[in-house]
């Protein structure tokens, strides 16, 4: 409910599969439908809790073409759905397997309709809700 009170975001269900640290510096790692993501935690969690990862579409990233992920977490495979051109942006859909993931890109960003793309989301920005 906050993340969206606050503006349009991305969200994805999922479980907790593994935890570093403890209290407001944790770090979960969450097994959604797109594959793991590495998300701060709002309060404690513990393995096994099911939570809902949040981002913002501002900071969800677009990988240069041939970028290597360097790790499987937070980086994901999609093709362009959607492109409107808001103002000063481009607000894109990109589909992730079954999900739809909103990112917003600044031009001079060339994108396609049904071109395949890399996303990132920088694990600082994700956020690991309960409930």
């Amino acid at each position: 409910f906050v993340a969206d009170f606050i503006g349009r975001s991305n969200f994805l269900a999922g479980r907790i599969s593994a935890l570093i640290g403890s209290g407001t510096s944790a770090i979960a790692t969450v097994a959604t439908p797109i594959g793991p993501i590495d998300a701060r935690l709002e309060n404690e969690a513990r393995i096994g809790d099911r939570v809902t990862v949040a981002i913002r579409p501002e900071n969800v990233m677009l990988l240069p073409h041939g970028g290597d992920p360097g790790t499987p977490h937070n980086h994901f495979a999609g093709t362009i759905d959607t492109i409107t051109y808001v103002g000063n942006l481009l607000d894109c859909v990109v589909r992730v397997g079954e999900e739809r993931v909103r990112l917003q890109l600044q031009p001079p960003a060339t994108v396609d309709r049904g071109a395949q793309v890399r996303l990132a989301f920088p694990v600082e920005y994700c956020l690991a809700l309960r409930g």
